[in-house]
């Protein structure tokens, strides 16, 4: 049976505003016993449980938690018999079971979710029992509005939006699935799933998964082949279906869009058909997406001649680019284009590199050739812009160690807590810590900019006051939103601090002022890192002494597509380091490995 005495016991220390020297005294025990009891490391002597439950004035099975540990085992054997009785297709009976479950256990949101996924299968199955859609949605939206269980919010936000979308309520799954994360649950493909009507736009994430080996076989390529086109009798929305799997089995073949060679044709094709069928819709916009996606293809394909014709055409030996002019960019479902400003920016692309491939044809030198020249020229000088700060490397090798990401959290300690640095500073290894500014200009120590994943309180942190913030509590623990000087105080120079400055303004610098003055002092090791160039930029200026690292994610790719901010552009590929000059650059698993 599982027992909770280290966060019982812990609580209980705290009722009576007892340090644990204090408590260790009373219970003539070491302190380091105390601490470890509570990082649940180890437990008294079993003969000490009833001096300790006396003290408190408690029992020994309310000191252990196994009234917790029984409520934990009866919520489980209500999942198992619910599984039963749907496995049996006892529908109403496993509805009656789960409306007592959650009256018994109000709280319990892993039955609240069982619960709704009952009642969808009731309503399935011809609503028996009495099931009515408001009572899904309430409960629906309850769970999303109390949990804080991330896998179980994930979950029914994909089944509330299906349900929402099947009862005609589609604005509402719209709100819902616009808040679902990226890959196997993202919005489009939820929408896609649930709502018949929705057409996605011409992008990899809207389109429906295929699970396909992640290395290419002959199967792969057999499938691709095998895959004709729908007749033209087929409803357009059927046949784009079939195209873009066509498109997303190429894109697993080359990885993220990288065709070569022969499979260019084949990627021109699949958009080229797609931009046809988009202009037969009437849908210019995502036609015209499509024909640029068509000569971003013959572009690459760097002017080779095909032995025959791709898009109806007559004529062999015609280069990928001449047949997009001369064979596509004709066909009648475009003649509604023939005025727009990007159709027409797209004739000239085709034509200026057609000039380029003649000029470079007559000097003997191929296209190729003169790509692989400004490939080289722009390599050069995009290295020029991401170059680190010189410094001397013995400067940065005491940075060189293991860090414990938010401090040493978990098992009941929450992130960025005093609990999570002080277990760090005790195992001997650095910490990472991020810091935001309050709305009255104290420096704390918090990671995300809403407060509600950490405290279960909604709103912006900047928008908070220190006093209000202070009053909150991490994870439902008795900890506290650390102050910055705190964490300075506690850490005392003993392992060395990576701290991360939060904030996206590039004129607001209050942050890097406050934070450096409370470390001219400081006698310990630590250095900066911030997703924000001009923050560094600050401290190259202001505190050029100090280590100063940029952090990387991909800023580009978003939830509903592509950013149309075009300061994400220059700082996903660092090309905003020429303005820092960091010592070193951190990115996430997402920039795929990247190190510098």
């Amino acid at each position: 049976m599982t027992i909770y005495f280290s966060e019982i016991f812990k609580k209980l220390r705290k009722g009576k505003s007892m340090t644990q020297e204090q408590i260790a005294e009373v219970l003539r025990v070491s302190p380091q016993a105390v601490s470890r009891w509570e990082t649940g490391a180890t437990y008294p002597d079993i003969a000490l449980l009833p001096n300790i439950a006396e003290f408190f004035e408690t029992t020994v099975d309310a000191l252990l938690g196994t009234g917790k540990a029984r409520a934990k085992e009866r919520i489980e054997g209500f999942l198992r018999h619910s599984e039963e009785l749907l496995s049996r297709g006892e529908l109403s009976e496993a509805a009656d079971l789960m409306r007592s479950a959650v009256k018994e256990f109000p709280n319990s949101y892993e039955l609240q979710f069982q619960f709704l996924l009952v009642l969808l299968r009731c309503a399935e199955s011809g609503n028996p029992n009495g099931v009515t859609e408001s009572e899904i949605v309430d409960l629906g939206e309850l769970i999303l509005t109390h949990s804080t269980d991330d896998r179980i919010r994930l979950l029914t936000k994909v089944y509330l939006g299906r349900y929402c979308c099947s009862i005609g309520k589609k604005e509402r799954a719209k709100e819902i699935f616009s808040t679902l994360p990226e890959e196997e649950y993202c919005y489009e493909r939820q929408m896609v799933l649930a709502d018949d009507d929705y057409v996605p736009p011409v992008k990899e994430e809207a389109m429906p998964a295929v699970e396909l080996p992640k290395t290419v076989d002959a199967a792969t390529l057999a499938l691709f082949h095998a895959m004709k086109a729908t007749s033209s009798d087929e409803p357009v929305k059927v046949r784009l279906g079939e195209v873009k799997r066509r498109l997303q089995i190429l894109d697993a073949i080359y990885e993220e869009s990288d065709y070569d060679g022969h499979y260019l044709e084949h990627a021109a094709v699949c958009t080229a058909e797609m931009a046809e069928l988009y202009a037969e819709g009437g849908d210019e916009n995502r036609a015209l997406l499509c024909l640029s996606k068509t000569v971003e293809c013959a572009v690459d394909a760097a002017g080779e001649p095909l032995s025959g014709s791709l898009f109806g055409g007559e004529g062999e030996g015609r280069t990928l680019l001449t047949q997009i002019r001369e064979d596509l960019f004709t066909k009648p479902c475009f003649a509604s284009l023939s005025k727009n400003p990007e159709y027409l920016r797209l004739l000239e692309s085709l034509a200026e590199y057609r000039r380029m491939a003649a000029i470079a044809a007559k000097k003997g030198v191929s296209m190729p050739n003169i790509m692989s020249v400004a490939a080289g020229a722009a390599i050069v000088g995009y290295l020029y812009l991401i170059a680190p700060n010189p410094r001397d490397d013995a400067d940065k090798r005491p940075f060189r160690v293991s860090y414990a990401h938010r401090g040493l959290h978990g098992n009941g300690v929450p992130e960025n807590s005093l609990s999570a640095f002080r277990r760090a500073v005790d195992a001997g290894v650095g910490i990472e810590l991020d810091l935001h500014l309050s709305s009255d200009g104290e420096v704390m120590v918090f990671h995300d900019d809403t407060l509600d994943r950490m405290t279960g309180y909604s709103g912006d942190f900047s928008l908070m006051s220190a006093q209000t913030l202070r009053t909150l509590r991490l994870n439902d623990t008795e900890e506290k939103i650390p102050y910055f000087h705190e964490v300075l105080a506690l850490v005392n120079g003993k392992v060395p601090l990576l701290i991360e400055l939060k904030g996206r303004s590039t004129t607001d610098m209050r942050l890097c002022e406050k934070v450096s003055a409370m470390l001219k002092n400081y006698k310990g090791l630590y250095c900066i890192e911030s997703f924000n160039p001009m923050q560094l930029r600050w401290w190259k200026l202001h505190r050029p002494d100090v280590i100063r690292g940029q952090l990387v994610t991909n800023l580009v790719k978003k939830k509903k597509g592509i950013s149309k901010d075009p300061v994400d552009y220059l700082l996903t590929p660092m090309l905003t380091n020429v303005l820092s000059r960091p010592d070193f650059v951190a990115a996430d698993k997402r920039m795929k490995n990247l190190s510098v």
